[in-house]
C-alpha cells in the first residue's frame, strides 16, 4: 500500500491517501498504513530522525525525504532536529514536525536552499555525544570483563586515594606558601 502526497500547501497543510479511508486531520494518513511496519528496513536505515519522531512519524519522513538528494537525506533531518530544538522555546515553535519536514523537503526539491548552520552544528553534537556513549559503553565493558562494576571502581580505596593525593599535595603548597607571607 503507497502513500501518495496529493496535496502541500506552504502552511504545512498536508493530504496524503492510500486505498484505505483516511483520518482528517493536518496530516492524514490510512490507519493500516501507520499500523504497518517494515522492521527489516527500519534495522537497515543509515538515516537518524529526530528524537521527537515516532515510528509513523518515520515512516512518513521516509516518503517525503525521496524528494531529496540522498546525501542532503541527513542534513535535512538534522536540519528539522536543530530547528525543532531551537524553537521549542520560543514563541512559535514547530507543532508539526512531519509538515515542517515535509515544507523543507519540497522547498529543497524546488531548489530553494533550506539548510542553515544549525544543522552542521546539530550534526557535529549528534556525533560528539555518540563518540562520548560509545567511550563510556567500551570502558563499562572493560570492567566488566575486569568483573568490576563501574560503580565499584569509582568507590575504591585506590582510586579515592589517588584522586586525594594531588589534593593534598595542593593544600601543602598552599599552607607553605601562606607561612612564609
Amino acid at each position: 500500500m503507497k502513500l501518495k502526497v496529493k496535496y502541500f500547501d506552504r502552511r504545512h497543510h498536508i493530504t496524503t491517501t492510500s486505498s484505505g479511508s483516511s483520518l482528517n486531520k493536518t496530516t492524514t494518513t490510512t490507519d493500516s498504513a501507520i499500523q504497518t511496519k517494515n522492521l527489516s528496513a527500519d534495522s537497515c536505515d543509515p538515516l537518524i530522525y529526530p528524537p521527537d519522531f515516532n515510528a509513523s512519524e518515520r515512516e512518513l519522513a521516509k516518503l517525503y525525504l525521496q524528494q531529496v538528494a540522498p546525501e542532503l537525506q541527513q542534513m535535512i533531518l538534522d536540519e528539522t532536529a536543530a530547528q525543532i530544538q531551537a524553537k521549542r522555546t520560543g514563541s512559535k515553535p514547530i507543532r508539526n514536525p512531519v509538515a515542517y519536514l515535509a515544507w523543507l523537503c519540497h522547498e529543497q526539491a524546488k531548489g530553494n536552499p533550506v539548510l542553515t548552520s544549525l544543522n552542521i552544528r546539530y550534526r557535529n553534537n549528534r556525533e560528539r555525544k555518540q563518540q562520548t556513549d560509545q567511550q563510556v559503553l567500551q570502558k563499562q565493558q572493560a570492567l566488566a570483563a575486569q568483573g568490576e562494576s563501574p560503580d565499584r571502581a569509582a568507590s575504591r580505596p585506590s582510586a579515592k586515594a589517588g584522586q586525594e593525593k594531588p589534593i593534598q599535595q595542593l593544600r601543602e603548597a598552599l599552607n607553605n606558601t601562606r607561612k612564609h607571607h
